[in-house]
């Protein structure tokens, strides 16, 4: 039988201790490192990573200092960002890619040991010996966050606070914190350059907006001197007449235009206000197909407006509202063509649209973002949501027998300048703005806008207007 000594008992008890002791230490660097995921993982701000990265991997493996270097598209460079224990004075601002330090890190996975390498490796053409300038300043190791061929940055590590070198634990700790530092801070990069193309977006659509404002209104004047120069004139003969009625028809259509892009523009911005008012929309309706009916004559085309219904009121903003019957009656216009049908119809529906409405068409997402609404009599959300629980829809249906759209490309209708592909471009007049402001209008009421269509099968668009409760209570404490 084998006798166990005291000695040798003494021995293994200490081994226990010491790979307890080694156990211990591992669980409390994951827990470290846990932890500085987790934290990681609640900010994309630069500012705020490296430092939590650097605090964490100085504490965690007791270091005297350390130093990141991220990479800057702009110079091209390896540029100083942030440290700790080392004066940012007594660093290099920069590290070329073409370093022998970046060679040497690239050849040893990532991981290189400075001082071993420092004065070994010289850069060719007389660059700068940055290994040694390191290795002077006091840092041990380097670490390349990335790969060679998509290198982020570059982490320096000085000594341990007690002069012991680097154990394989603590070696494999830096590899993990690099992976980590890595992800963390090519995603706030990501985030850097979201963010930078965004505002410039922004920047555009702004100066696209006074451009668009500035040049609608230098139009306004113009045609508002010639507008009131042709209602003036007295014909002296039939020609005359004639001619001057084109004259005045091109004129209110190039009017109608410039009214479009100006409502396309206001309509783009976050906020967009709306002049609520009781309104007969049937009556409204009407006075869009009265405008609209010397061209449907020439055309020969036939009209049915079906307004066989009880409540007729809504409160909507008269003039957008016209604005957008208008466009969507104009559109059926086109469509049909000569010896065409059109068929508008209004009715009411205490229950909401369903499947059989067709595709809804919804808002175009610009880099304004949706527009809101907000008017002195009353206010609704641009998403559809109304301000007060909905009592009925008043809706209104305009039909073609044309040539209808392809149902594949309905959605992209709202789109400003948006054609459809079986639509002839030389025929179909307008800027293609028509259905994109209708849409946005329709969704500052709160209402929902329809499409039902095929190629060759005409279209049928659906207007749902929602009527609020205080509409009725209005009325109520007018009988009153």
């Amino acid at each position: 039988m084998e006798v166990v000594t005291q000695n040798g008992t003494e021995e293994i008890t200490a081994r226990i201790r010491e790979l307890e002791q080694q156990v211990d230490e591992k669980n409390f660097a994951f827990e470290t490192l846990f932890r500085l995921t987790e934290k990681l993982g609640t900010t994309l701000d630069l500012e705020k990573i490296v430092p939590l990265l650097t605090m964490t991997t100085t504490g965690q493996l007791c270091l005297n200092q350390m130093a990141f270097y991220l990479y800057s598209t702009e110079s091209g460079k390896l540029e100083y960002f942030h440290s700790i224990g080392i004066r940012s004075v007594d660093l290099p601002g920069d590290i070329s890619l073409d370093s022998n330090l970046i060679a040497s890190v690239s050849r040893d996975d990532g991981i290189l040991e400075i001082f071993e390498s420092a004065g070994t490796d010289k850069s060719a053409d007389g660059v700068e010996d940055i290994i040694g300038l390191f290795s002077e300043k006091g840092f041990s190791w380097a670490i390349c966050l990335g790969d060679e061929s998509d290198m982020i940055g570059l982490a320096l590590i000085g000594e341990k606070i007690d002069g012991c070198g680097l154990s394989d634990m603590d070696i494999e700790i830096l590899k993990t914190i690099s992976r980590v530092a890595t992800l963390a801070i090519r995603n706030a990069l990501l985030y850097q350059d979201v963010t930078k193309s965004k505002n410039e977006l922004i920047k555009f659509s702004r100066i696209k907006k006074e451009f668009m404002l500035h040049t609608s209104h230098e139009f306004r004047t113009p045609l508002t001197i010639l507008k009131s120069t042709l209602w003036s004139i007295e014909p002296e003969d039939s020609q005359d007449k004639t001619l001057i009625e084109l004259a005045q028809t091109a004129v209110n259509r190039l009017q109608e235009k410039i009214e479009q892009i100006l409502s396309l523009n206001e309509l783009g911005l976050n906020e967009s206000s709306l002049d609520l008012r009781h309104t007969d929309m049937v009556a409204l309706i009407g006075e869009c197909i009265t405008e609209d009916l010397t061209r449907m004559e020439e055309s020969g085309i036939a009209l049915r407006f079906d307004r066989n219904v009880d409540m007729k009121e809504v409160i909507v903003d008269p003039v957008k509202m016209k604005l957008v019957y208008k466009s969507v009656i104009e559109n059926a216009i086109s469509s049909v063509g000569k010896g065409g049908h059109i068929d508008i119809n209004v009715m009411t529906s205490h229950a909401g649209p369903d499947e059989a409405e067709g595709i809804e068409i919804r808002a175009w997402q610009s880099d304004e973002g949706s527009p809101g609404s907000g008017g002195e009599k009353g206010s609704r959300k641009s998403d559809g949501a109304i301000s007060s629980e909905v009592e009925y829809y008043f809706i209104s249906r305009i039909k073609d027998d044309g040539v209808g759209i392809p149902i594949d490309e309905i959605k992209m209708m709202c789109e400003p300048f948006a054609r459809a592909s079986n639509s002839a471009l030389g025929e179909v007049k307008g800027f293609g703005l028509g259905l994109s402001v209708s849409q946005k209008i329709i969704a500052g009421h709160g209402g929902r806008f329809y499409c039902k269509s095929d190629r060759g099968q005409g279209a049928e668009f659906s207007i749902w207007l929602p009527v609020i409760n205080s509409l009725q209570v209005e009325r109520q404490s007018k009988r009153c």
